[in-house]
């Protein structure tokens, strides 16, 4: 049987590349830009991280959901790995927020339910967090829809154009970060059934899909060269659009955010790779373990850098030390202090909440 490589590495690798994509987007949010040409450019577009996260969730919840069909085990793991981080950290940011700024009730409830950001509240944390939590709530219809097709490839392709076309109608506003990167977490799902399709035993897709042909195409190495390629043309597509002088466009057509869709799933198996590589290696191997442990954190890294990035920008003049050392030392505090969080917040859940597994 001919395995679908590209999928199986991206699974059993996954901690590794969200460990990469959270110091990505870690680099992005840092207050100073860098000058030089390519670390300008890997700042630039650090925002990407987000798009590795979404395609990953996408892929993993193909999973969770197929393991045994239950849709509130399912629920229940995804609020799991959110509220016990998430709670304690909002109600402590909202209490900041409250001292030195005004909190209105609604914001705190949009805070709390992980729903303001898109009913246009203000004093919300993030886009990030309302986002994927609408996501997950999309999660089960779109497998479902996958998994009982006939013609999962033909359903995969319809459900993307939807997806897209969804998007168009947010343009002009702010919820499109979010909605121009739904068809990326539909590809993760699709990724997801093909991974666990094509590494089954039967190893079969449907007859009407012409699948010995398509199964020979993703387990050879000419999919990693399609993916490759597309997230060449991405980058290529994302540097042009970076050079374009009007920011409004960029923000209103999502000029930043599409190139992304092309990018992301190349990136996310090169990625992968490497880690699969440097595990096999007895130098990189550490290095490995390490981006692997901050990808489990991930979570807890995001929240805790926006905290302290954030607050160190605002009193940025009223410091009495700046610059890139600065920078790195709160970089560096922000990764240890989000990994020991995760640590004990993982800690807390095995021990008061051990049923939801």
């Amino acid at each position: 049987m001919n395995e679908f490589q590209t999928g199986k590495r991206l699974s059993d690798n996954r901690d590794f590349v969200m460990g990469i994509a959270i110091l990505w987007i870690m680099f992005y949010h840092l207050p100073d830009h860098n000058s030089l040409p390519v670390l300008g450019f890997l700042q630039d577009t650090g925002y990407g991280g987000v798009d590795l996260f979404i395609l990953l969730s996408g892929f993993g919840c193909w999973f969770s959901l197929n393991r045994d069909g239950d849709i509130l085990r399912f629920f229940g793991k995804r609020l799991k790995r959110l509220l016990p981080a998430y709670l304690p950290f909002i109600l402590i940011w909202m209490l900041i927020r409250f001292v030195t700024y005004q909190l209105y009730m609604t914001e705190i409830f949009g805070n709390l339910t992980m729903t303001g950001w898109w009913n246009g509240a203000g004093n919300q944390f993030n886009w990030y967090v309302d986002a994927i939590v609408f996501f997950y709530l999309l999660a089960p219809y779109i497998c479902l829809l996958l998994k009982r097709s006939k013609k999962p490839l033909l359903c995969a392709f319809l459900l993307i154009i939807f997806s897209f076309a969804v998007s168009i109608a947010f343009m002009h506003g702010l919820l499109l970060i979010a909605m121009s990167r739904l068809s990326l977490f539909v590809l993760g799902a699709f990724l997801g059934r093909l991974t666990e399709e094509l590494n089954s035993p039967s190893g079969q897709l449907p007859d009407s899909e012409n699948g010995k042909s398509l199964r020979r195409f993703l387990s050879g190495p000419l999919f990693p060269a399609v993916l490759n390629l597309a997230a060449l043309s991405g980058f290529a597509l994302l540097y042009y659009f970076l050079r374009l002088q009007d920011r409004f466009d960029k923000w209103h057509y999502g000029l930043w955010w599409y190139p992304f869709f092309l990018i992301a799933p190349g990136l996310s198996a090169d990625l992968a790779y490497l880690s699969e590589k440097a595990l096999q290696s007895r130098f990189f191997s550490l290095f490995a373990r390490l981006f692997a442990a901050l990808g489990r954190s991930s979570f807890e890294i995001f929240l805790i850098h926006l905290f302290l990035f954030e607050t160190a920008a605002a009193y940025r003049n009223s410091l009495p030390f700046d610059g890139p050392l600065f920078f790195a030392a709160l970089f560096l505090l922000a990764l240890a202090a989000g990994y020991f969080y995760h640590r004990l917040v993982s800690f807390a859940v095995s021990r008061f909440f051990p049923a939801v597994k």
